[in-house]
């Protein structure tokens, strides 16, 4: 596995937000968001190259150096993209499977087969990314991974044009209201404390939930 890092903190994003957890960021992604928060983790050689073994033990590790014995365990799974490395993923979580709730972070491009029954957490990418949309939108994807059970999908906003955006998505794939998210777009805590409110107003209107990104406001990772 292409690592960039191994860290144990708290889940700062979506539903599982504020919860412990540790994190597997893999190396590279097949997008190129002018955002992006993890540029670390697109260019040059991955931190690390392990095994799955090695991988399994770097895990364990850093939950027992945080957490200690609890048994409420929390893996995600991020990037980059880590679909990329799919088949090392399932390896992963299936070696950790039921003791561990694992998580996967996805920009929606890649079906996340053989996770299904993972809590799959979809962040497709709006024109504000800077991309054409043929890069970052595959429909199919999109709706496969709408049908899956345990499928939220997190859109970063920063304007009414870009949450009628995501208007015309969720139309078009069919995600229901429960799986989405509006969340922010800002890399400090001044700009995220300044647009909150108003995405939390367009999500509420919407029937839709707000998330906002405590990685950021907490400064943590």
């Amino acid at each position: 596995m292409r690592v960039n890092e191994v860290f144990t903190s708290r889940q700062g994003e979506g539903p599982s937000a504020g919860k412990e957890a540790t994190f597997v960021r893999l190396h590279k992604c097949n997008l190129r968001c002018v955002f992006c928060d993890t540029e670390r983790a697109l260019v040059g050689e991955p931190n690390m190259v392990v095994t799955i073994k090695q991988a399994l033990t770097m895990i364990a590790t850093s939950w027992m150096s945080v957490y200690g014995a609890s048994v409420n365990k929390r893996l995600i799974v991020t990037g980059g993209e880590p679909l990329l490395q799919r088949l090392a993923v399932v390896e992963v979580v299936k070696a950790l499977r039921p003791e561990w709730d694992v998580e996967v972070e996805t920009n929606g491009t890649i079906f996340p087969e053989g996770l299904e029954d993972c809590q799959i957490n979809c962040s497709p990418k709006l024109s504000n990314a800077g991309m054409r949309p043929g890069a970052r939108i595959v429909p199919a994807v999109l709706v496969g991974i709408a049908e899956l059970p345990q499928s939220i999908f997190k859109f970063v906003v920063n304007d009414l044009d870009r949450v009628k955006e995501v208007e015309g998505l969720v139309k078009k794939v069919g995600i229901g209201a429960d799986r989405i998210m509006l969340m922010p777009e800002g890399a400090d805590v001044e700009t995220l404390e300044q647009r909150s409110p108003q995405v939390k107003k367009w999500a509420n209107e919407r029937g839709w939930g707000f998330s906002s990104r405590l990685h950021i406001l907490g400064n943590y990772r």
